[in-house]
């Protein structure tokens, strides 16, 4: 009777026949009618408050869109601000005094204190190493760290708004049914930011260095949601039976996937910390996507086996990480294969310091803006890998002659293409340093591939409505300037844009690391104009010369490092209109430019830009 009585509640409910059958069984070997009542708590809907849950994802991503809406209502402003800017000085210096001041007090006070602020002092983007070997990651900025408790806050107080006036396993029940629905209300997010097209960040101008970060610490909540859905179920299965028949509940498909997705969950958890993903980041990265297959299919057949209400969601997310897959995908097959030119060909050339000069002739026209990113595939170094590389030069031409020095063949051929770009890759671990070795023993030191190229990406910010641009590079954080250099020098000289003073500042080991760049900084130096506004200031910080000759009063070699708040004071002080300070490089470098950005981002127009790639 108390079984059929069970099973009849159930029912009113709305509970599957899934959880009906579950709660027969679990009542026919039930012989205490209380322990009985209660044992409707370990399963199915009972306990869980599904309007609550619903109300709390919802209030989630309220959240979320009012932060959405006002970043794109900033950045219109600022889109509109720039766009102002540059129709009222381009080609004139007379007409830039105006835009030398910030015109709200109130925005350059917001921009030293939050949005360019790191956490506390100076330090930011420079990793934080307990030794050489152990590398624990960096420090969320002040405007990070904000965003970052808000929605960490959000998270615990929608998980402790509970019932807790009923029975303790009703209020488990609640809890168990609040953190299942929020982590996989969670993972919509995680997907979304997780991705390389990711629509956000062409939208809201947010690199997706800045989304990477929200997607570690969103997964880390997630694991925290899993963690307490399966503790919140297992002490109600343990007061209200015991752990034998915990032990036995698992055998059923619906807990075991469910099990295996918390499980991939963590997992991820272990294996994603810094010092393990610089330790070993390929393999991490194979790791983390077979671990993330894991924790997605468990959680799509626990909520489709439980018929709960959670798996209209999770097609979605299935159906969000299958459009980037297959976005990627067809960009791949679009720009590396074309029935009349054939596929991508790569060249790679040794260079002194460790470094390749590598090459991509594309079939098809690829042309991308100053400042993007490209992910490179090499299956014969990588077969499959992706790694993100900045953009340093490219050419457009009908015919371009590759020398082929494949092992095989070892013979010219001529390659039928429009474009080619170019990269420069320092040999560190893993792919970079296979790469180097493989090419630096070729004949010639010079190899050709078959590749493939995803993207562009990035590009996010536009130079041309400011008066001065002040560029830092460090070793080839170079490659990530010169397309800017070019891009802005050729807009003076056809006066379209508001460009009067560029200054490049490029801190290098040693001299080797010129003959990186020699031939496109020799096409730099000879464009016409850039006698008149670019300006070129080269640091040797472990020159061998007893002297460092400069090749004009335009390009100067010293050694030593730069003093960078010396530098950017005097820059700023001598700026053009509004000024701009980029910064691509080591972690140390663009803590100390930021801060010494922020040290007159008060007292004029001053806005400042950093390329990262941290992971």
């Amino acid at each position: 009777m108390p079984a059929i009585l069970a099973s009849r509640q159930l029912a009113r409910s709305g509970a599957s026949e899934y959880d009906i059958d579950l709660a027969a069984q679990h009542n026919v070997s039930s012989s205490n009618s209380s322990a009985t009542s209660l044992s409707q708590y370990s399963y199915g809907l009972d306990g869980v408050n599904m309007v609550l849950d619903n109300q709390s994802s919802q209030a989630l991503y309220l959240g979320i869109g009012i932060v959405v809406v006002a970043i794109i209502v900033l950045r219109l402003l600022q889109w509109g601000n720039a766009h102002l800017r540059q129709l009222t000085t381009y080609g004139s210096r007379d007409k830039q005094l105006y835009w030398t001041k910030d015109q709200s007090i109130t925005w350059a006070f917001v921009k030293r204190h939050l949005i360019y602020a790191p956490l506390r002092h100076i330090r930011h983007n420079k990793e934080i190493q307990l030794s050489k070997a152990v590398n624990i990651g960096t420090l969320p900025g002040r405007l990070h760290l904000f965003l970052l408790l808000l929605f960490l806050v959000a998270q615990i107080a929608f998980m402790t708004i509970l019932d807790y006036s009923q029975v303790r396993e009703a209020t488990l029940a609640e809890l168990r049914g609040r953190s299942g629905h929020l982590a996989v209300m969670n993972m919509i997010a995680l997907l979304i930011l997780a991705g390389r097209n990711n629509p956000f960040i062409r939208v809201l101008r947010v690199s997706f260095d800045s989304f990477n970060l929200f997607h570690r610490w969103i997964g880390r909540m997630i694991v925290l949601e899993s963690i307490i859905h399966v503790i919140a179920w297992s002490i109600v299965k343990v007061n209200t039976s015991n752990w034998a028949a915990l032990t036995e509940s698992l055998a059923s498909p619906f807990l075991a996937w469910g099990l295996i997705s918390v499980m991939g969950m963590v997992l991820i958890f272990f294996q994603s910390p810094s010092p393990i993903r610089h330790a070993a980041y390929e393999t991490f990265l194979c790791l983390h996507q077979l671990f993330a297959f894991l924790a997605l299919l468990g959680v799509f057949y626990h909520t489709k086996l439980g018929k709960l209400p959670q798996y209209g969601f999770v097609v979605t997310i299935i159906l969000i990480w299958t459009y980037d897959r297959l976005f990627r995908l067809g960009r791949l097959l679009y720009n590396n294969f074309s029935w009349k030119n054939g596929l991508t060909r790569v060249t790679v050339e040794a260079l002194a310091g460790n470094a390749c000069r590598v090459t991509f002739f594309t079939p098809k026209p690829f042309t991308p803006a100053a400042g993007s990113h490209v992910y490179i595939y090499l299956p014969r170094i990588s077969w499959w890998q992706s790694h993100p590389f900045s953009v340093a030069w490219t050419n457009s031409t009908d015919d371009i002659q590759i020398p082929e020095t494949d092992l095989e063949k070892g013979a010219a051929v001529v390659l039928q293409t429009q474009t080619s770009f170019s990269l420069i890759i320092q040999a560190k671990a893993g792919m970079t340093q296979k790469l180097y070795q493989l090419a630096n023993k070729t004949r010639g030191k010079r190899l050709t591939l078959t590749g493939l190229v995803e993207g562009p990406y990035g590009s996010l910010e536009s130079l041309h409505s400011y008066g001065t641009v002040l560029l830092f590079a460090g070793g080839v954080g170079i490659t990530h300037h010169l397309s800017h250099i070019r891009d802005l020098v050729k807009g003076y000289t056809d006066g379209t844009i508001s460009i009067q003073k560029i200054t490049l500042i490029w801190t290098i080991r040693d001299e080797a690391s010129l003959e990186w760049v020699r031939p496109w900084m020799d096409e730099i130096l000879n464009l016409p104009g850039r006698r008149d506004i670019l300006t070129i200031k080269i640091f040797v910080t472990k020159s061998k010369k007893p002297e460092l000759r400069n090749a004009s009063s335009r390009v100067q070699m010293s050694k030593g490092r730069p003093d960078i708040h010396v530098i950017i004071q005097e820059e700023f002080k001598n700026r053009i209109g509004a000024m701009c300070v980029s910064v691509c490089g080591p972690g140390a470098l663009a803590d100390d430019v930021r801060c010494g950005t922020r040290n007159v981002v008060d007292h004029g127009k001053v806005d400042f830009s950093e390329e990262a790639f941290t992971w």
